[in-house]
C-alpha cells in the first residue's frame, strides 16, 4: 500500500503547483465528509 501512495505522490509532484494545492485541499475535505455522512445517518 505504501508503494502505491509513494507512486501517487511522485506523480503529484510532477503536476503544476495549482494541481498540487487543489489535491492537498480536497484530500482532507473528502476525508472529513465521511464523518458527516455517518453523523447524519446516526441521528
Amino acid at each position: 500500500m505504501m508503494e502505491v501512495l509513494q507512486a501517487f505522490m511522485a506523480e503529484v509532484e510532477k503536476q503544476p503547483l495549482w494541481v498540487q494545492i487543489r489535491l492537498n485541499i480536497l484530500g482532507p475535505v473528502n476525508f472529513a465528509a465521511v464523518f458527516f455522512i455517518f453523523k447524519s445517518r446516526l441521528t
